[in-house]
């Protein structure tokens, strides 16, 4: 059985993704999730992860480092 990750952050969370991400090079938009990519909402298979740059995938169960490439990664981790 899987774990469930208590480091995903929500949009309505106190925590502040621009802090978080604040050194990255593509900060965290929580834009990103709205998109449809392959047809499937990103809201509904990745969370944002309370690190730097970090995001889950909640498929493949596996963090992603969008911090860099920001919204690409996301789309790269559906195909």
């Amino acid at each position: 059985m899987a774990s469930v990750r208590t480091d995903i952050v929500s949009r309505s969370s106190s925590v502040d993704v621009r802090e978080i991400d604040k050194q990255a090079k593509n900060p965290w938009r929580w834009e990103w999730l709205e998109k449809q990519d392959e047809g499937i909402y990103l809201r509904e298979i990745i969370g944002k992860l309370n690190k730097l740059g970090a995001c889950y995938c909640i498929v493949c169960s596996k963090e992603l480092a969008c911090g860099s490439r920001g919204f690409v990664a996301l789309t790269d981790s559906v195909k």
